[in-house]
């Protein structure tokens, strides 16, 4: 690949990662936001499952439409959450057993 076209991927990763939180409420994405510090503070090895059971104690509507994946985006830049080359099936039954990345915590000790 390219370097530029390696810009362009990136580029439209990062506009996809904007779309997705921006549709969202943002008190839901601060409530998400919370949820993952709040595992990877305590689980060194964890899935976006891991964090949606966190955010069910959470108060107000549940967000559905997959913004979940940009708030962990956002918080692997910040260096607090690393992918890792696992995946898992969903445990979810709406997630219909679909792939997730294998999370590890950097906050977790």
């Amino acid at each position: 690949m390219t370097v530029q076209n390696e810009e362009l991927t990136s580029q439209v990763i990062n506009e996809a990662i904007g779309r997705s939180i921006a549709g969202a409420d943002p008190d839901w994405v601060k409530a998400a936001t919370e949820a993952v510090i709040y595992v990877a503070k305590d689980t060194p090895i964890f899935t976006a499952d891991d964090v949606r059971d966190v955010l069910l104690t959470y108060p107000g509507e549940q967000n559905t439409t997959g913004a979940l994946g940009g708030v962990m985006v956002r918080l692997k830049r910040a260096g607090l959450i690393s992918p890792t080359i696992d995946k898992v099936r969903s445990k979810v039954p709406v997630s219909h057993g679909k792939w997730l990345v294998v999370w590890k915590s950097n906050l977790c000790e």
